[in-house]
């Protein structure tokens, strides 16, 4: 007996009470909403990469996707029923013969979608830095690829990618010398970047990921964001790099016009697992999202949807314009405590594709300490002490380097107050022969004592800076030369 989707929208096919009954519809799945309850059914497809042909695959990657979605939306996800049929009768839990299974969901309002706020203009930067620090603690918490796995070699990282032009050829012939080019782009790009991939997963950064995170796929319930449908129905598609896997979040928005709230999310996640070494991947992993992203848009197209054709090219010349190289610089923020310098660069990075380096992350990430994490030092004590300090601004120009070598621009948030320490970058950028500025920030005293209060009374800043700190800079500072100006 076949399934006809629609002939679940009777109150009689569930044993509790139901409200509006609504079918949501995928190229891969169907979803039934009841007002209380959803229930997602497999569609009995096979696409290769994708393999739902059998009830017996489709009962077993139900209960992957309760396993794994847990993780994240351990309130949402909440078991696996069957779908019985009997005397032409259909009723999910009923009786006789088990027709198909569904994961049974607590039904969430849509109005809390992402992409549905995003459309709305109800998404705003506040959300996605708390979506990039939820990703960032998840991924830290994430299962890690055992080092004899396949997961994360080089060659099985490429294996999905082809498989998507491979895919695309086959479904848009039309955009072939688009597709030869990004494939040769990617082919490139791999040989270019293969000891960095190996590099990655001998150190641990190939783990059980979400796989699928986009805005379709993140919900708000009660005030925090929720990712949910993750990649079941594969392991090397969800067993991937962390970068891979915040690369699509990024990569959407930057789809659907809104860059700025990518950054954002990226910044966030950035500041909370310091792992700025993964950028050398962002490219690569931005056009590999985005191929993804189109593939599905096509076998959408092959099933009946001839609207989504221009879709499918705007992500083709996006991902096109991604190939070409880009200019970058390198900025340092300057000023006392409270003047404004991470405002200017939350404003910054925003408005252009910039990579932030904040002093006081980085400063505690060299101690072990979270950015959230306060060290108990005093001034001139702890990692405050004039040699961490140092330390500290060489590690910046350290990651600073690696980043523009990657092909990324780079704001540096430090006060900067010493000559010697914005020589260091001033130096840096005339090696690498990038443009160099200096933002020096300014403000009267009452209102850097004000500024600084107010964000020791908040505590959610990673500065530490009291008015004892802000006298002592006051006191020692260089001012800027003339020649800096």
């Amino acid at each position: 007996m076949r399934l006809d989707p629609k002939t679940l929208l009777r109150p009689e096919a569930y044993r509790h009470p139901v409200g509006h009954l609504e079918l949501l519809e995928t190229h891969i799945s169907w979803v039934i909403l009841t007002g209380e309850w959803a229930y997602k059914l497999k569609k009995p497809v096979n696409f290769g990469f994708l393999d739902y042909s059998s009830l017996e695959r489709r009962r077993t990657f139900c209960q992957e996707e309760l396993r794994l979605n847990r993780r994240l939306a351990p309130d949402v996800y909440r078991e696996v029923v069957s779908l019985n049929a009997q005397a032409g009768e259909l009723c999910f839990e009923g009786p006789g013969e088990v027709l198909e299974y569904a994961v049974k969901m607590r039904q969430f309002p849509q109005a809390g979608l992402y992409d549905r706020q995003l459309s709305e203009g109800r998404l705003v930067p506040a959300q996605m830095e708390q979506l990039g620090r939820l990703v960032a603690d998840f991924h830290q918490q994430a299962a890690r690829s055992e080092a004899d796995s396949e997961f994360g070699r080089p060659d099985q990282v490429l294996s999905p990618c082809l498989d998507n032009f491979t895919t695309l050829y086959q479904l848009e012939p039309e955009h072939r010398p688009v597709l030869e080019a990004l494939v040769h782009w990617t082919e490139m790009e791999f040989k270019r970047l293969k000891p960095h991939f190996s590099a990655r997963k001998r150190d641990g950064f190939i783990r059980e990921l979400h796989g699928d995170l986009h805005l379709g796929n993140v919900a708000e319930i009660e005030g925090r964001p929720v990712p949910f449908d993750g990649i079941e129905f594969d392991p090397e598609l969800r067993w991937v790099d962390t970068m891979n896997d915040l690369a699509f979040l990024v990569s959407d928005l930057e789809h659907r016009e809104r860059p700025d709230l990518g950054r954002i999310a990226r910044d966030a996640y950035l500041e909370e697992t310091v792992d700025y070494d993964g950028l050398a991947l962002w490219d690569f992993y931005v056009l590999y999202r985005w191929m993804v992203r189109a593939k599905v848009v096509a076998l959408k197209k092959a099933q009946g949807h001839p609207e989504v054709a221009g879709e499918i090219r705007l992500y083709l010349s996006q991902a096109l314009a991604r190939t070409r190289p880009r200019p970058v610089r390198l900025v340092v923020m300057h000023g006392l405590s409270g003047s404004g310098k991470t405002h200017y660069s939350q404003a910054l990075l925003q408005r252009e594709d910039i990579i932030r380096l904040r002093s006081d992350v980085i400063r505690k990430s060299l101690h072990g300490l979270s950015p959230s994490g306060h060290s108990g030092s005093g001034l001139g004590q702890g990692i405050y002490a004039d040699e961490q300090g140092q330390r500290t601004y060489r590690a910046l120009a350290e990651k600073a380097r690696r980043i523009l070598e990657d092909g990324h621009s780079v704001v540096v948030d430090a006060t900067c107050l010493k000559r010697a320490q914005r020589d260091l970058f001033r130096n840096l950028a005339a090696e690498l022969e990038v443009p160099f500025e200096i933002v020096s920030m300014e403000a009267e005293l009452e209102v850097l004592q004000k500024r600084i209060q107010f964000r020791q009374k908040q505590a959610k800043d990673p500065s530490e800076a009291d008015l004892s700190v802000l006298e002592h800079q006051t006191q020692t500072q260089e001012l800027i030369g003339a020649d800096e100006r």
